[in-house]
């Protein structure tokens, strides 16, 4: 994820991640914010999958 998202990055247009809930954990939210990227991961808990 890392690579891409800074060659997504240089393209200067907004960029979104989306996929499915076996890709969502601690780090790739935090990495996705601290990027200010738009996370669209589904999450994992299924109260919080409920929410979304």
């Amino acid at each position: 994820m890392g690579e891409r998202l800074v060659r997504m990055g240089e393209w200067g247009l907004p960029v979104s991640v989306v996929a499915g809930r076996g890709f969502d954990s601690k780090a790739a939210r935090q990495k996705l914010a601290d990027k200010g990227i738009e996370n669209g991961i589904a999450p994992k808990d299924p109260g919080k999958f409920a929410e979304s």
